[in-house]
């Protein structure tokens, strides 16, 4: 993992948190926050911490189910998905 790249992200997450909040899109803001988050601790180890967001099991089963998936591939598989 590029940790400098990965720190690049969580600026770009925080400054899309800061406009959408300046806007008072306050969805936009918790939701690029909460990203932030969530890179902060995948970029520590932290899966204590991940664990504790509504759907990380999900993902954990996912990703143990599908260990070639690229991420790009994820949002078509996710849309294709019986809800």
């Amino acid at each position: 993992m590029d940790k400098e790249l990965m720190k690049i992200l969580a600026v770009l997450f925080l400054v899309r948190a800061e406009d959408h909040n300046k806007r008072k899109e306050f969805w936009g803001a918790v939701a690029y926050s909460n990203a932030y988050d969530w890179l902060c601790y995948a970029i520590e180890g932290r899966d204590d911490c991940l664990s504790m967001f509504d759907g990380y099991d999900i993902a954990e089963k996912f990703v143990k189910d599908n260990p070639d998936v690229a991420a790009w591939e994820l949002e078509e598989i996710f849309d294709k998905r019986e809800k």
